[in-house]
């Protein structure tokens, strides 16, 4: 298997390929359940789900096949330090000598996708809080006691609060950017233009981006409505 400075195939005919069920070991007939978010797609099989980032320059540049495959690596090496047994291998989307896309390894890869254990829909948060309103006492506990051992096993380093604060005051100012993207207004169902928060963030003056960033995070949550 070898990457090659020949083109790649075009995304079409790798999400074509993604989407059927006989592209995957795992799967014995059925339907492959697509999820298309912001960044990535993910592709539910029986057993796994598959993501594939996309090739677009957002938040991080991932218009470059290193670049994504190196990005698949390195949020697989950190997700697996909370949850090994669901983030389980980065795999290659190769083509081979004839053409024909594979799964794993082949002549030429075309992309690079991270594989995961498919974890039951109904323990979702989203789907605790719409059957229950909340999550129960128990789950809390794991979640909170996995946190703890965690952080508390953690290497510290030094920090010095100034360069803390121009940390977050970078941070800040390129979530203020993200949110400047067209696609938020998505956000906003049934709109055909950018809802108001986001209109407002564009006309703010790009000094003080705590309070901007924070002032627009509130009304975008419903919790703050007059003038920031």
């Amino acid at each position: 298997m070898r990457s090659s400075q020949q083109p790649l195939l075009s995304m079409r005919r790798k999400l074509s390929f993604l989407r059927r069920a006989d592209s995957y070991p795992d799967m014995a007939g059925g339907k492959v359940e697509v999820i298309e978010t912001h960044f990535a797609w993910i592709f539910l099989t029986a057993s796994y789900a598959y993501k594939m980032k996309k090739p677009e320059r957002h938040v991080w540049d991932y218009s470059l096949l290193d670049v994504r495959e190196r990005g698949c690596r390195t949020e697989l090496r950190l997700n697996r330090r909370l949850a090994p047994s669901v983030y389980l291998d980065v795999v290659p989307l190769s083509c081979e000598h004839d053409g024909a896309l594979v799964l794993g390894r082949g002549e030429r890869v075309q992309d690079w996708l991270i594989k995961m254990g498919r974890l039951p829909a109904a323990r979702a948060l989203d789907a605790a809080f719409r059957n229950s309103g909340c999550i129960s006492a128990r789950d809390q506990s794991a979640v909170i006691g996995l946190l703890s051992r965690f952080y508390r096993s953690a290497a510290h380093r030094s920090l010095i609060p100034e360069s803390y604060l121009r940390s977050l005051r970078a941070r800040i100012a390129r979530n203020a950017e993200d949110l400047r993207v067209p696609d938020l207004r998505k956000m906003c169902s049934g709109r055909r233009s950018p809802c108001p928060s986001t209109r407002w963030l564009a006309r703010a003056p790009s000094r003080d981006s705590f309070s901007r960033t924070y002032c627009c995070w509130m009304r975008l949550s419903g919790r703050h409505e007059g003038p920031c």
